[in-house]
């Protein structure tokens, strides 16, 4: 089995970020991969600009711990399954850490490649959404400035 890590720092408090990233159905708002996702039965399925689909199974969504659970088991990406865990932490008031942590199994020709797949899918999403909250955080302020 192999890790990934994935942590990125928001200017944004943590229960603000956990709103967007609980949300099985909001994945398209903020990552730039992902063109739908519709809840299912069992998780959900994410439609990627790429045509490709994602299917993941919801282990545990945790509100007081600001942490969500998965099990990737239908992927373009070389790995047999990956089992991650998201998580918020809040740093301070204003900001938060956002870390994502996976394991999964892959082919010993597939890990170098599965490793980098994984992680730059996931950095991708997390650093948009960041931008967003970001964008949304100034933009009451733009508007008095522009009306101003």
């Amino acid at each position: 089995m192999h890790s990934v890590l994935v942590s990125l720092l928001f200017d944004a408090p943590a229960d603000r970020v956990w709103e967007r990233l609980r949300d099985p159905e909001g994945v398209p708002e903020w990552h730039p991969s992902v063109a739908d996702a519709v809840a299912t039965a069992l998780g959900r399925d994410l439609s990627l600009r790429s045509g490709h689909l994602v299917r993941e199974r919801i282990d545990f969504i945790d509100d007081e711990h600001r942490a969500l659970g998965t099990t990737t088991f239908q992927s373009p990406m070389p790995f047999t399954r990956l089992q991650g865990t998201l998580r918020v932490w809040p740093e301070g008031p204003r900001r938060s850490l956002v870390e994502f942590c996976g394991y999964f199994e892959a082919e010993p020709r597939d890990v170098a490649e599965a490793l980098s797949l994984v992680r730059d899918f996931h950095l991708a999403g997390l650093s948009a959404l960041r931008r967003r909250l970001a964008a949304e955080a100034t933009a009451p302020v733009r508007a008095l400035a522009a009306a101003g």
